[in-house]
């Protein structure tokens, strides 16, 4: 069995300054943008499992995975908030 004295090639590029937050930022994007794709061909698994890849370690993420296996309008808005993005509405004129 080989130690893991030595840090990664992972570790080593994300403890690089700034390198982890245009790593995120990326990611986020890639994720998004899968999510995107898979609400347009309804081949999402479930909200939970959308969830849980989206952001493992959130508290809001956590409680949405373990009540709800459908994608509602609030865990969908919770799903653009862990990747960083915000929604605004805009009257249109009658």
């Amino acid at each position: 069995m080989i130690g893991h004295s030595e840090p990664t090639t992972y570790h080593r590029i994300m403890a690089e300054p700034g390198r982890k937050e245009t790593f995120e930022e990326g990611y986020r994007e890639f994720l998004l943008s899968e999510l995107r794709i898979a609400l347009e061909q309804g081949d999402y698994p479930s909200a939970s499992e959308l969830v849980a890849t989206l952001a493992e370690k959130s508290e809001i993420c956590q409680q949405t995975a373990r009540t709800s296996d459908e994608i509602s309008l609030k865990n969908f808005f919770d799903i653009l908030n862990l990747t960083g993005c915000r929604i605004f509405l805009k009257m249109k004129e009658c």
